[in-house]
């Protein structure tokens, strides 16, 4: 129902006279083929069409009609006045309110080529919370309004509009939720809610007919009902990649194409799988983004423990320049998800009397995840990397600042393979004094740690403590072009520490200390690199360290052999070392003293070394060891003291 023309409207002739006793034609648009008009709104009492217009030219009753018409006007004599097409009406108040009024308004970009469409259709390209009712005035509580507002959003992009709003429960997020440019308080939250949740489900299990095979480019299925090519799955079993802390073996993988029971993959297996091994497609949560946010939580005391995000077996998940202060457990937590990122955030204040308190927790086998950016500070770790649930891969960590983190800046744990970590910035200074701390803390597979800052530690400026079953060939390390300095005054903060604690057979293959700037002279019994394999730890190969130039307290490189694991072919080369301490040697080498053979093959050659009792000492008669071209400056006792063998077998002095 629509008013074409309301009681009393006049029409002229072209001179500018009423069209006295003219007429008024209706058709279907565009055509000469009559279309009815009525007298009511509800259309039910026709009027004769033509209309005939009274002696003054004016309509005597409100004319309505449904949809357009073409329009011809007539004078008394049946002469065309004018014709027009696409004539609509309007409804006094309903046409133009808050459900139609914006469909009839017109909307064209200004730009060359742009395509007109309505103002409602360009209004509802965004979406805000004020659309569902909610007041963002911050003391107002929002919850069910923004509740509202996701779960409407369809895609479409939610705008805060920089206002505050005040939330008490969960949000939960669905697929293609992106919010931006506000602020939102969770202070009223209870102790353990979150924020935002965005929760998958782990789908549908599928039986593997054999064992997943490192390389192996497909599986065998007992039934591929369900299964398509594009398919995200995992793998998992009860293989324990670190018995540690129990973390087991699993990873993603895309379904590249279905051949009847056989699945054929987008990319090599990476890890062989033996016990009680399956395969699950998950329902996927995709295609979360939070930008330009300013979250507030409970507090970081006491037993609260609440998370600005969790989500859980979710795709494409990224937080953007977002700041969240007082979120006890964690800000951002990130369990199982395929893809995403965090980046340029500020994250402050969590709980870490509960042992928790992290800035990003990439947990339970999340794959191809970057964290770059940010500051992240009064926390126990600023990014976490760990988890049980199958194995973390291709996490990169870069450009990322943390300060005043109670265990250490970044943590990687066992269960993770080929983790880089680069250009950070690691301030580990605390006005907390009962806190100690790493910088960097390792203990994962095939980890690269480059280009990194890090500052007043109190145990370690980097751990790299092994603590996995992976196979050798997924196990090189490099640390290199790292600076370290300035640790607090504690005795056994060292600058990098290696320890092997894969277990007996467990092998660490190539091993890369180059170009670190240790100075660590404020420890009061800090070496500077410390590379051992414990009791508990494997055979390490392939060692070079080269090229570092450290400044400590005592021993500049130490390494030793503490089981019956080998340690060799070890490369310590252009290495320039410094040591206050008269009572410890500068590189100090110590086989194991049941059986020195578990220490050999060893070349020190061009270091300049200053200070120590001994420039180079050897303990417990390792065995094949070679030194030349080294410049020994300042030794308390003698420049080298032990037995060197030269690569002919033949002893030698030097």
């Amino acid at each position: 129902m629509a008013l074409l023309f309301p009681a009393g409207y006049q029409f002229f002739d072209t001179n500018g006279d009423p069209l006295a006793a003219g007429t008024v034609r209706f058709y279907i648009t565009t055509t000469t083929t009559d279309k009815a008009v009525y007298s009511n709104k509800a259309l039910s009492a026709a009027i004769s069409n033509p209309y005939t217009l009274d002696s003054s030219g004016r309509i005597g009753v409100n004319i309505y009609g449904s949809g357009d018409y073409t329009v011809l006007v007539k004078d008394s004599a049946a002469a065309t006045v004018f014709s027009r097409d696409a004539v609509f009406g309007w409804d006094e108040i309903g046409d133009i309110d808050g459900n139609a009024g914006s469909s009839l308004v017109g909307f064209i970009h200004s730009a060359a080529g742009a395509v007109a469409t309505t103002l409602q259709a360009r209004g509802r390209l965004t979406i805000t919370p004020q659309d569902f009712g909610a007041t963002g005035d911050g003391s107002a509580d929002d919850t069910a309004e923004l509740q509202a507002c996701i779960d409407g959003a369809d895609g479409r992009e939610i705008d805060l509009q920089g206002l505050t709003y005040k939330v008490a429960t969960t949000l939960s997020l669905v697929s293609d939720t992106t919010i931006k440019n506000g602020k939102i308080s969770f202070a009223t939250g209870s102790d353990s809610d979150v924020l935002f949740e965005a929760f998958g489900s782990v789908g549908t299990q599928y039986t593997l007919s054999s064992a997943p095979t490192k390389g192996a480019t497909s599986v065998a299925v007992a039934s591929a009902t369900g299964l398509a090519a594009g398919d995200w799955c995992f793998l998992q079993s009860t293989d324990n990649w670190s018995a540690t802390d129990s973390g087991k073996r699993g990873e993603w993988v895309r379904v590249l194409s279905v051949s009847g029971l056989t699945i054929n993959l987008e990319q090599k297996v990476r890890i062989t799988l033996t016990t009680a091994y399956t395969m699950y497609k998950p329902t996927l949560i995709s295609n979360i983004n939070l930008r330009d946010l300013t979250l507030t939580g409970n507090g970081y005391s006491g037993s609260a423990a609440q998370y600005a995000l969790r989500a859980y077996l979710c795709k494409n998940v990224n937080v953007q320049n977002c700041v969240a202060d007082s979120f006890g457990y964690a800000a951002f937590s990130l369990e199982t998800v395929l893809g995403g990122s965090v980046r340029n955030c500020i994250v402050s204040r969590g709980n870490f009397s509960l042992g928790s308190a992290y800035g990003v927790a990439l947990t339970g086998g999340c794959d191809g995840i970057s964290v770059s950016g940010g500051r992240y500070s009064y926390l126990r770790h600023g990014v976490t990397v760990g988890g049980t649930f199958i194995t973390n891969y291709g996490i990169t960590i870069t450009g990322v600042n943390t300060m005043a983190c109670s265990d250490a800046g970044i943590d990687v744990h066992p269960n993770c393979m080929g983790v880089v970590i680069s250009g950070c910035m690691i301030d580990c200074y605390s006005a907390d004094a009962t806190e100690t701390g790493d910088g960097i803390t390792a203990q994962g597979a095939g980890i690269t740690i480059v280009g990194n800052t890090i500052r007043g530690w109190t145990r370690d400026g980097i751990l790299a403590q092994p603590l996995t079953s992976a196979p050798a060939a997924d196990d090189a390390w490099n640390i290199s072009n790292n600076v370290l300095a300035n640790p607090e005054a504690a005795s056994g903060a060292d600058g990098i520490v290696f320890s092997s604690e894969k277990g007996t057979g467990n092998s660490i293959r190539s091993l890369v200390i180059n170009g670190n700037t240790i100075e660590g002279e404020s420890a009061t019994t800090g070496k500077g690199i410390l590379i051992q394999n414990t009791t508990s730890g494997g055979p390490i190969r392939s060692i070079s360290i080269n090229g570092n130039a450290i400044y400590c307290r005592t021993q500049g490189i130490s390494i030793t052999a503490a089981n019956l694991e080998l340690i060799q072919d070890v490369s310590i080369t252009g290495n320039t070392i410094e040591i206050v301490s008269a009572a410890v040697p500068v590189i100090e080498i110590i086989a194991n003293a049941d059986v020195s053979k578990y220490l050999s093959c060893v070349v020190i050659g061009s270091n300049c070394l200053r200070g120590g009792t001994y420039s180079v000492s050897l303990s417990n008669s390792p065995a094949r060891i070679l030194t030349a071209g080294n410049l020994y400056q300042g030794f308390a006792t003698a420049a080298t003291v032990g037995t060197f063998v030269a690569t002919d077998g033949t002893s030698y002095s030097t």
